[in-house]
């Protein structure tokens, strides 16, 4: 090893003795091959082992042996450019090349090139190449041992890096995050300290209206009104703990229109290596989902207030899917005890009648059907009820609905009953009016037709 002396403000310069420079390059983790005009003068263990060649097989070979065939051609071309730029080339600037290896198969590379003139080896500016004891240096060797075949003039040494499982990496990472963004829901990424927003996807950008880097600049304050920094961060600390694998809540998105979302957002805790962790946070917009169930509340609350009964079966099972509450009070019983039932086992109905109602309405021919029917409540009263049954579809790719509109008749068919034995009692009573009627004429007639006869009877008489 030689120390040299340096002009005024250089820093001093240590010359490695050709065997530990040899030593250095054998041991690098990345394969050195040294290139003259094409050809493979020199190649490290490395090198060697990451292309499938033996010891000093790679030497006397072209490089262009060491890319796939198809690109040969262009990569001689492109090689010769090089030579005559003399420009270095070095690792990192995005060019993930592809190299062959002596089996055929092909592995992503990053390559840097340096161009070396062999006559400046040792040298270096500033030096004036003057050992400490101020006698001139014996000449630095023009290569160290192991290169063959140099021609002179300049060299071009490639250092060569299997990149192969970063890219795969890569590749993987691009997937996902096309999956992310092909995804309608939004998804974002925040600091569990600083609530700042590391990430989106393209779902985000499309529900709350900010482009990337604005969203990237905010955190979840900015875009969710229900929340502060203290009540957010409360409800979000038990996942660091890991006492609850994730956290499920309703919330509003503001977006950037001043629109109100109604979202539903599963957050999950992520920790890191380096210590901390982020927030990941899924955003479904449930705005028309929101909007149906206040509707169908709503209707829900109609159908209570109605004093008549209904109840929703599903077409393909008959299970009920609902019932109102005028139907529970009519029966004496809960909701949870008739929601989920098939007919076979609904208290005090005919299952067999039921479903042959069911069955007329099944071709269409028919939209609707009415019956009357026994039905006994949870008291054990027998009563008699109205069913008015119709099928109504509630969307294309929905399941038909067969709708039972049930009333209790029982108090009008008594009232009927009554009505009819008082209309039978009048009847009676008109024909006993008509009888005596009829009686009291006879009665009269005869009398008249007696005086009459008295009459006559006299007269002969005096």
């Amino acid at each position: 090893m030689t120390v040299r002396r340096t002009m005024s403000g250089h820093k001093p310069r240590v010359d490695l003795a050709p065997e530990l420079a040899l030593a250095l390059v054998q041991s690098s983790a990345d394969g050195i091959l040294v290139v003259d005009r094409g050809a493979i003068v020199y190649a490290n263990r490395q090198a060697e082992r990451m292309f499938g060649y033996g010891e000093g097989a790679l030497t006397g070979l072209s490089v262009e042996d060491l890319v796939p065939e198809s690109v040969r051609v262009d990569h001689s071309r492109r090689r010769r450019d090089f030579e005559e730029r003399a420009l270095a080339r070095p690792m990192g600037m995005g060019l993930d090349l592809i190299a062959c290896r002596a089996d055929g198969t092909t592995f992503f590379a990053d390559i840097s090139l340096t161009p070396i003139e062999l006559g400046s080896i040792g040298k270096g500016p500033g030096t004036d190449q003057v050992d400490p004891e101020g006698k001139e240096p014996t000449a630095d060797p023009a290569h160290p041992e192991g290169y063959s075949g140099l021609s002179g003039g300049r060299v071009v040494v490639a250092s060569v890096r299997d990149v192969s499982d970063r890219v795969e990496a890569e590749s993987r990472m691009y997937e996902v995050l096309s999956s992310l963004d092909a995804a309608e829901d939004a998804l974002y990424v925040f600091d569990d300290t600083t609530l700042a927003v590391s990430f989106v996807n393209q779902g985000a950008v499309r529900q709350l209206g900010y482009d990337t880097n604005e969203l990237k600049a905010m955190t979840p304050l900015h875009f969710c009104p229900e929340f502060d920094r203290e009540s957010l961060t409360r409800m979000l600390e038990p996942l660091k703990g890991a006492e609850v694998p994730n956290c499920a809540y309703r919330t509003i998105h503001r977006t950037r229109s001043g629109r109100d979302l109604a979202v539903q957002v599963v957050a999950q805790w992520i920790p890191m290596r380096s210590g901390g962790g982020h927030f990941v946070a899924l955003a479904r917009d449930i705005s028309e989902h929101a909007a149906v169930e206040s509707n169908l509340i709503r209707a829900r609350e109609i159908l209570d207030k109605l004093g008549e009964g209904v109840v929703i079966h599903r077409e393909d099972t008959l299970t009920i899917e609902y019932v109102n509450q005028g139907y529970c009070e009519m029966m004496g019983l809960e909701p949870a005890d008739l929601v989920g039932l098939t007919p076979e086992h609904i208290p005090g109905l005919d299952a067999a009648a039921f479903r042959e109602k069911v069955a007329s309405l099944a071709d269409g021919s028919r939209p609707w059907a009415t019956y009357e029917r026994e039905m006994t409540d949870g008291s054990g009263r027998t009563r008699m009820c109205e069913v008015h049954l119709q099928a109504l579809r509630p969307g294309p790719d929905l399941p038909r609905s067969i709708v039972a509109l049930v009333r209790d008749v029982t108090d009008r068919r008594e009232s009927e009953s009554r009505a009819r034995l008082a209309e039978r009692e009048l009847d009676l009573m008109t024909d006993r009016e008509r009888i005596a009627r009829d009686l009291h004429d006879s009665v009269i007639q005869r009398l008249f037709a007696t005086g009459m006869s008295l009459q006559v009877a006299s007269r002969r008489i005096g």
